[in-house]
């Protein structure tokens, strides 16, 4: 935006507010909005300036405990694929269902399944070593459509 010398602080707000917004203001509104620009700048100030609570060495621990806890009963979930090491994530779509595969490096995979209404049609975990599809456990038997 170019602006000219002879531009008051009304017609410079009444040019930003259109650019920007696509609409129109009044200069009763630009007005307003100039008288009001200092004190929301000011409180912008005040809110930037006052520091955030610290939180308590006891305080972090015991959030430390919440998530390790957290993390040990999402670990119980699948407790077959825990630790093992990850070779590739592969996901499809065929006929409305969406596969979704987490292949390990000692040839086993996981792999959830979901129909068009995209709730788990089945969950598994499967061993492809000799090339065929061996179920070691099914979490969730597959549901018909």
């Amino acid at each position: 935006m170019r602006h000219k010398k002879d531009e008051t602080p009304v017609d410079l707000v009444l040019e930003w507010f259109s650019a920007f917004t696509k609409t129109m203001i009044t200069k009763k509104e630009a007005r307003a909005f100039l008288r009001k620009l200092p004190r929301a700048l000011e409180e912008l100030q005040t809110m930037n300036r006052q520091k955030t609570a610290l939180i308590s060495a006891a305080e972090q621990k015991s959030i430390e405990k919440r998530i390790e806890k957290r993390r040990d009963r999402l670990r119980k979930v699948y407790p077959e694929v825990h630790g093992k090491v990850v070779d590739y994530i592969a996901h499809t779509v065929t006929d409305g269902t969406l596969y979704f595969s987490v292949q390990f490096k000692d040839k086993k995979i996981f792999s959830i399944r979901y129909s068009c209404g995209m709730f788990p049609v089945a969950t598994d975990l499967s061993d492809w070593q000799s090339g065929d599809y061996h179920i070691i456990r099914q979490y969730m038997k597959p549901i018909p459509h």
